[in-house]
């Protein structure tokens, strides 16, 4: 007689048991999976912008260009190769018109590293001879940095924020297009792009002034008018290189959606005491701790507030939040730290 052993199964309660504790471990995981993701697109950020170091550092070189690429449209038109150029002469470069659709620092970034159609950059010639700058058959450098694998915006998807798809911005009365179409002295039109970060938003790029000096402010001082007005500002750097990135004037969303966003704004200078009140917040976002100097009997007022790299360059992505000036903004310098 054969005697067989009862089958045994899982019980209802074994079942759910084992569910409850899947569905416990998937949601311990997962924020951890989330958070090494963010980590490792971050450490890529990081290498895109040591990539687009080099490349400035090639672009100046003597042999090159001499000098970093302008991130403003007007002084792009005065000091690359045609400094006789008059303040105002932006369309001479097709880097914008005085009133509208104009280049910005994250725009310029792509036309000296890249080339706006991926071509190289385009050394206009300094005989003031009728020129279409991006007339595919120029002769271009090569490209700064290697065109595989960058990433930019298009038409397809056009530059975002933390806040959904970038809309044109007005400033003080200059309106700012994030992704504009510039036409050049013949009848192309091209897609002025931005390099996007892992994360999908602009890298945007401020140049330092070249007449800088110790006394030179952070930022604009005394002279807040925009282009087509004063056209660039006379600090160390000029917060309006990228105002249509980080400034609105309607809602939603919100002004104060950035916390640079009043980088376009002057950076006040209370009499008698130089730069004692920084509110201006992408001023307090770019000061070096280490550099600037303080009150020897109160080290919490500042006597002279300095920028970080004041002879150099600034690049800046927004981070996994797509807001620039927050905590996880990631940069050519430690953002937001005392260790700057």
């Amino acid at each position: 007689m054969n005697r067989h052993s009862p089958r045994t199964a899982f019980t209802l309660i074994e079942l759910l048991t084992v569910m409850a504790i899947i569905t416990l471990l998937i949601g311990i995981l997962t924020p951890a999976l989330s958070a090494a993701r963010n980590r490792a697109k971050a450490t890529t950020i990081r290498a895109q912008l040591n990539a687009m170091e080099a490349g400035l550092e090639l672009f100046s070189a003597p042999d090159a260009e001499g000098q970093f690429p302008p991130s403003n449209a007007v002084l792009y038109a005065n000091d690359i190769n045609n400094p006789g150029n008059s303040p105002g002469s932006v369309t001479d470069w097709e880097v914008g018109s005085t009133a509208t659709n104009i280049l910005q620092g994250a725009h310029l970034l792509v036309d000296a590293l890249v080339g706006r159609d991926f071509l190289g950059y385009d050394p206009k010639p300094t005989n003031g001879v009728v020129y279409d700058r991006w007339k595919n058959t120029n002769d271009r450098r090569q490209p700064y940095i290697p065109v595989d694998g960058v990433d930019v915006t298009s038409d397809q998807k056009p530059p975002e924020d933390g806040f959904g798809t970038l809309q044109s911005a007005t400033v003080n009365g200059v309106t700012f297009e994030p992704q504009p179409l510039i036409t050049g002295s013949g009848s192309e039109q091209l897609l002025c792009r931005v390099f996007r970060d892992k994360f999908g938003f602009p890298i945007l790029y401020y140049r330092a002034s070249l007449t800088k000096n110790q006394n030179t402010p952070i930022i604009t001082a005394g002279n807040g008018t925009p282009p087509p007005g004063a056209n660039y500002g006379n600090g160390v750097y000029d917060g309006m290189d990228n105002a249509g990135f980080t400034s609105y004037d309607a809602t939603p969303p919100p002004a104060s959606a950035h916390r640079i966003n009043d980088a376009h704004l002057d950076f006040p200078i209370p009499a008698g005491n130089y730069g004692s009140v920084l509110n201006n917040r992408f001023a307090e976002y770019i000061r070096s701790i280490r550099s600037s100097t303080y009150d020897t009997t109160n080290p919490d007022l500042i006597l002279k507030p300095r920028p970080v790299k004041s002879d150099r360059f600034i690049l800046l992505s927004a981070g996994q939040d797509g807001i620039y000036g927050t905590l996880d903004d990631i940069a050519n310098f430690a953002a937001l730290s005392t260790e700057r």
